[in-house]
Order: structure tokens, then sequence, then C-alpha cells
């Protein structure tokens, strides 16, 4: 039995079984909630992270977090988030590992669609790297691979409806720490004129 203690050999391991648990058992029509959105995300922590220089245990919580968020879309019949919150409690269970809060790890989970106004830090920084795609280079990638995947689930969306669908996603304000609100929402809303040239031929 491998007992994890310290925060890097939890983190290593955490994204190994993540990233076997995704090459083996996702079906490759989930275009965006896979390997590549999962390692984008955890890069995106560690850059708020570091600007907000959150503390040593909020930051590996976070990350945990960032690691499990996708994994539970391995199974298309059930709630994905209460999967990744199963397996995240098989992998420290498995590893007996009680360097982590387990609890604010679950809270960053359930946060990303429902983030409460009196949030902890935590759940902000977690919240701000589920979106930080928008303000990325690869943000045009990304929102394709979203459509694909949700044609894939039964959710379609024609062109019309999708380029309205694509514009609220880049107007609201998707941001919620100091670091989001003065340097993500920026680059978001360059990728937003971007995106609006794409569907549109013209900025608008």
């Amino acid at each position: 039995m491998i007992i994890l203690t310290s925060p890097a050999e939890i983190l290593e391991m955490a994204s190994s079984f993540v990233l076997e648990q995704l090459a083996k058992h996702l079906d490759p029509e989930i275009l965006f909630h896979n390997q590549r959105h999962t390692v984008q995300c955890v890069h995106a922590v560690q850059d708020i992270a570091d600007a907000l220089e959150l503390s040593p245990s909020d930051r590996t919580a976070v990350q945990m977090a960032a690691w499990f968020q996708n994994v539970g879309f391995i199974q298309n019949d059930r709630s994905p988030i209460d999967t990744s919150i199963e397996m995240l409690e098989q992998f420290v269970e498995q590893y007996e590992i009680e360097s982590v809060d387990v609890e604010l790890i679950k809270a960053c989970l359930l946060s990303v669609h429902d983030l409460d106004k009196n949030h902890e830090i935590a759940h902000g920084v977690f919240h701000d790297a589920y979106w930080y795609f928008l303000s990325a280079s690869n943000h045009l990638e990304m929102c394709d691979r979203l459509r694909g995947e949700w044609s894939f689930r039964g959710k379609t969306y024609d062109d019309l409806g999708w380029r309205d669908f694509v514009c609220d996603l880049y107007k609201q304000p998707r941001y919620v720490t100091s670091y989001g609100r003065n340097v993500l929402e920026k680059r978001k809303q360059v990728n937003y004129y971007m995106c609006l040239t794409r569907l549109y031929g013209v900025a608008v």
C-alpha cells in the first residue's frame, strides 16, 4: 500500500490516476471535458494561485479539484460532478490520504456552476480556472469542442442558436477573483471580438 503524504506526491499520483481513467474510459466524443480541458484548468489554477498567493493547503485542494473535475464524464448516465466526487473519495481512500481538505475539494467541484456570493477564495480560484478557456489563445477551438460534445450528448444548436449562445458565454462576467477580473477578463474581451469576427464576418 502506497501512503501519500506530501502535496507533490499527492498531486502527481492524482494526475496519473485521472489521466489513466480518462484515457481508458472516456468516450472519444467527449471533446471538451477531457484531458485537454483538465490540464488547461490545472495550469490556470497554478497561475491564479501564484498571483493571489494562495495558502499551500488551499492551493493543493484547488489543484486536486482541477484534476478531478472532468473524470466524472466517463459515465454518461450519471451526473459528472457526482461521479467525480465518488472517484475523488475512492482515490483518497485507496492511498489513505489525510493531508488534503477533501470537503474543500468537493465544495470547489460543486461551485463551478453554482458559486455562492459568499464563496471562499479557493472556490473562486477553481471557478476562474474552469472558465479560463474563454481567455485562452485556443478559445475558438475549445468552443468548437464544446459544441461537438453537446451534439453528441443530445443538445444540438443550429448555427444561429450557437452564435447567440457563444456570444452570451463571452459577454457574461465569468471571473470572480481579483486576478480573474483584472487579467483574465481583459483577455476574454479581446477574444470576444475575435469570436464576433468569426461568427458574423465582422466585429459588431
